[in-house]
């Protein structure tokens, strides 16, 4: 925060109290400028242009990679997703589209702006979650991309997993994945966000190499580490910090709270999203909880008017499920008898409160009941 001030404020930071209650207004309505913009970051994500082409992913749920002529790289934020690519002068015809994180057996649909399914030449798999095509474009000026997981039409009982709070264990977090991996049994992950120390774009891409050695895709939120070196990054690797896609029959919401509160702009999206999942099962998901049992490390909203707020919605709209992290312990307790759950096991700095360590949740949605289990690391 020294530094912080030190290259904002030119004058100098000092140590006398009058100075302090000089910044102290000045931190605040800085804080609270950067988590606007924030919200301005998540609706560009998902829309880029370059020369020869144009992209636009259908909510914003796919972080664009990379864009080049002739070749496209997404990060999925969802287990489906739709995307137009338009061709602009001098495109080439020949294009190589790689998914990441990827519903493994998903498949790809093709289509030209006159309705002419496109066929897919060559499929590559690079990793479970990594599948590359090339198909060719022709004349045609635009085409339409959807990438669908497979078994989602007829809903059922499923499995998936909760981890957060990775950050500087990142280099032991493939035994995390191993022991994910060995139960077939779960489809993704969701995660609460912190999953990087700083949220540098080095720390970005390392997390997002470690991907490689998961056998499922990952969807995740960020936390307050993860916006350290600001949000361009997070937006760039991982997408969207606040968003809601449906699975199964599940509307699941991520909520962006890493800066202890719920973005004003956000509101508006957050009522639509918990409306959508009004009469279906609904899910909450977001880092830093509106209140927390524990009473430590600042680990609740830092409004409590906020926090009722934000609960008398999950209420209102009836959710069935609530999702944190940022607290590095497990917690099971309730909003308004609303079923809440903190999960920061995913190897930072631990609390130990629980006698639990590293850990994941898993959850399962079966008919007439949502049950949550603690699966212990270490």
């Amino acid at each position: 925060m020294v530094q912080l001030l030190q290259h904002s404020f030119p004058w100098g930071t000092g140590s006398s109290v009058k100075k302090i209650f000089i910044y102290l207004p000045l931190i605040f309505l800085m804080c609270r400028n950067a988590g606007v913009y924030r919200h301005d970051f998540d609706l560009e994500v998902g829309k880029l242009q370059t020369s020869f082409s144009k992209v636009a992913v259908s909510g914003g749920m796919a972080a664009i990679q990379e864009l080049k002529n002739g070749q496209l790289t997404t990060f999925s934020s969802a287990p489906g997703i739709q995307f137009r690519v338009e061709f602009l002068t001098g495109a080439v015809t020949t294009w190589l589209y790689e998914a990441r994180n990827l519903v493994p057996g998903s498949a790809i649909t093709i289509v030209s702006d006159t309705g002419t399914v496109i066929p897919v030449s060559q499929k590559t798999t690079i990793s479970p979650t990594r599948t590359s095509w090339s198909f060719d474009r022709g004349a045609f000026s635009y085409v339409d991309i959807t990438l669908s997981p497979p078994g989602t039409s007829s809903g059922g009982s499923f499995r998936l997993a909760v981890l957060s709070d990775i950050q500087r264990a990142i280099d032991k977090v493939q035994d995390i994945y191993d022991k994910v991996n060995s139960d077939s049994s779960i489809e993704f992950i969701i995660s609460a966000g912190d999953l990087t120390a700083n949220g540098t774009e080095e720390e970005m891409q390392t997390f997002q190499d470690k991907l490689k050695g998961l056998n499922v895709p990952l969807y995740a939120t960020p936390g307050n580490h993860d916006a350290f070196a600001g949000f361009t990054p997070w937006q760039k690797y991982f997408g969207r910090g606040s968003f809601q896609f449906q699975y199964k029959g599940v509307f699941f919401t991520f909520i962006d709270t890493g800066k202890a509160g719920v973005e004003a702009p956000t509101y508006a999206y957050l009522e639509s999203w918990l409306n959508a999942g009004l009469d279906y099962r609904s899910v909450v998901l977001a880092h830093i909880a509106p209140i927390e049992p524990s009473g430590v490390r600042d680990g609740a909203f830092s409004s409590k008017p906020e926090a009722l707020r934000v609960i008398e919605l999950l209420t209102r709209y009836r959710v069935d499920l609530s999702l944190y992290g940022h607290v590095h312990s497990y917690f099971k307790y309730s909003h308004a008898g609303i079923p809440a759950y903190i999960s920061g096991g995913g190897g930072a700095l631990p609390m130990r409160f629980d006698g639990i360590n590293r850990h994941y949740l898993t959850v399962d949605f079966n008919p007439g009941s949502i049950d949550v289990n603690v699966v212990r690391v270490d």
